[in-house]
């Protein structure tokens, strides 16, 4: 995703955001521009200690008189797609790779976000961990959102089968180490660690 430069000796990602609607241009005094909401949630991310690349700088550049191209700048490294590390590991380190991933899917669910890409892709392997690589795909829910813990299943089911389908990991493999039922089930519980993790609604980024 995206590409990468050398800035004073150091690899940068450069990710472009999606551009801007008509309706995002008419909300952007109430929500900002996607670029600087692609940046809110790099950061927000990075608060809550979701791995993902640093986020570095967001750029917007001027397209017209509505549209505005955003492209986000991370601190970038060696980073594999999940599908490549899995066929090159061992069981071993396979399945921890997924229980990894699992713990990483109840933080996002305890904080009250989910993905609508949540699939392999989203995913790389850098220094042997886990890091989510697509994070425009992220929404936020308030705490009375109906339908959350639908939405989860939904996107559990959608990466269980992008695994099935792309790498070939057994099905009651992916259940068995992403803990299924406890992400969803996270939703029931509240915080966990007794609330050091928080909600992503109590985390505000920057300029909010």
């Amino acid at each position: 995703v995206g590409y990468t430069l050398d800035v004073e000796g150091r690899p940068v990602r450069v990710r472009r955001t999606p551009p801007d609607t008509i309706v995002d241009f008419l909300l952007t005094p109430l929500r900002g521009s996607r670029a600087l909401r692609t940046w809110a949630r790099a950061v927000l991310l990075r608060r809550l200690r979701i791995p993902i690349e640093e986020p570095l700088a967001v750029v917007e550049i001027p397209a017209g008189r509505v549209r505005r191209d955003g492209y986000l700048l991370q601190k970038a490294g060696d980073t594999l797609p999940l599908t490549d590390a899995w066929r090159s590991w061992t069981a071993d380190q396979r399945e921890a790779l997924l229980r990894e991933l699992g713990g990483i899917l109840r933080r996002l669910r305890c904080a009250r976000l989910s993905h609508r890409r949540l699939d392999p892709d989203a995913w790389g392997v850098r220094n042997r961990r886990i890091i989510l690589l697509d994070i425009d795909g992220l929404r936020c829910h308030p705490r009375l959102s109906p339908g959350l813990d639908a939405r989860w299943r939904r996107h559990l089911r959608r990466l269980r089968n992008g695994l099935v389908r792309e790498a070939g990991v057994p099905r009651e493999t992916v259940e068995q180490c992403l803990a299924w039922q406890a992400v969803v089930a996270q939703g029931v519980a509240g915080n966990s660690d007794n609330g050091r993790q928080g909600r992503a609604e109590d985390v505000r980024p920057p300029g909010d």
